[in-house]
């Protein structure tokens, strides 16, 4: 989106609406606000949050978000599985894009929600709060059809909303030539890894769903190592350095010969730096939405571990979705049989999916130009 707007409107003042508005600043070289204004820590504020049930913090946040928003021509949303609440409670991110698309109605600042992803929303004032959000956009674009339908069905107008592509689709790729694979080497394999524990985290279960995705991801990398593959280990968040460590201590006693020459870790903190893994593989397996995006965008055979529809409905998008099992059904045997099919098969696969990830690019290159013309004032 950055890139976008850069190319479309040079001379405007962009800002970012985030959580950690330092990292935003330093990364992107844009300034960022917090999503959330800061916690007030005298004791007053705190009993008369209390004695309010929480209402004194949420104005405090409004008043926060109408300060900056009204300086805005436009608010925009872009891509990501905003209109969910995956690891949310209410008072959380649905709270806060309520609060900041409500105050930028009032002021009068368009409101654009790009190429986002919506739902499951498993909590009522969720889904109230994350419906409520959507209804105040004068522009609405949803990257697959379920999640235009589920808005339809919890009550949001979405007849006219069109659907496109996710727009990570259209971003530039870093330089890679030095990382692509080398034909003739041996195969190597993409694993991503997610720090999953149920879509609620505080749910009883979540120790044990954690434990077992492990397990099973284990048994499966230690197959590939015994058969000879090489494995690169994928993150995508922070939080997935733990998943990363604990399916290596699963995999010592199940490859007693060490496997140390066919395995790497290597540090990722970016989504340049997921595709720069992704670019030394030759098929990848993966949970994290955006770590299915890197190995299509990249033109990798795509194996789905997914915890939500959106990864299956994008591998049938691109004719892989017959490779697609529900992480917390997760059949390792299954699994080697999609991977046998997958690698038989690899050229035909990675054909199919350049075709379509071009048509991406095009249609995302229509939706800027919507935008452009529609939302950017010159």
């Amino acid at each position: 989106m950055l890139e976008f707007l850069r190319h479309a409107r040079p001379q405007a003042e962009l800002f970012c609406i985030c959580g950690d508005p330092m990292a935003a600043a330093q990364s992107y070289s844009i300034p960022a606000i917090p999503m959330r204004a800061p916690a007030r820590c005298s004791i007053w504020f705190r009993g008369l949050n209390f004695l309010t049930l929480k209402l004194a913090r949420a104005l405090d946040e409004a008043v926060h978000a109408f300060r900056h928003v009204r300086k805005f021509h436009v608010l925009v949303i872009p891509g990501t599985g905003i209109l969910d609440d995956y690891g949310e409670r209410p008072s959380g991110v649905p709270r806060s894009l309520f609060i900041w698309c409500l105050a930028a109605r009032a002021c009068g600042t368009k409101i654009a929600f790009v190429s986002v992803g919506a739902g499951p929303i498993r909590r009522p004032l969720a889904r109230w709060l994350l419906k409520s959000a959507a209804g105040l956009a004068q522009y609405r674009s949803f990257r697959d059809i379920n999640s235009k339908e589920f808005m339809q069905s919890i009550g949001v107008d979405t007849r006219r909303d069109p659907v496109y592509p996710d727009i990570a689709f259209g971003l530039s790729e870093p330089p890679l030539e030095k990382y692509r694979r080398v034909q003739g080497e041996r195969l190597t394999v993409g694993v991503g890894l997610m720090s999953y524990r149920g879509w609620h985290s505080d749910d009883k279960t979540a120790a044990d769903i954690y434990r077992r995705y492990v397990e099973k991801l284990a048994t499966f990398v230690a197959w590939l190592l015994n058969q000879g593959y090489c494995v690169r280990l994928l993150t995508g968040n922070q939080s997935d350095d733990e998943v990363a460590k604990d399916l290596v201590r699963s995999l010592r006693p199940r490859s007693p010969g060490g496997f140390e020459d066919q395995l790497r870790a290597e540090t990722i903190r970016s989504l340049g730096d997921v595709m720069r893994e992704v670019a030394q593989t030759d098929v990848v397996v993966a949970t994290r939405f955006h770590n299915v995006v890197c190995g299509l965008k990249l033109g990798k055979a795509t194996i789905s571990i997914g915890y939500a529809a959106k990864n299956d409905l994008l591998l049938q998008d691109v004719g892989m979705g017959a490779y697609c099992q529900h992480i917390e059904q997760l059949d390792v045997d299954l699994l080697i049989r999609h991977f046998r099919r997958v690698i038989a098969d690899r050229e035909e696969h990675e054909q199919a999916i350049e075709r379509v990830v071009t048509m991406y690019r095009k249609q995302l290159a229509l939706q800027e130009a919507i935008l452009a013309s529609a939302f950017l004032p010159e």
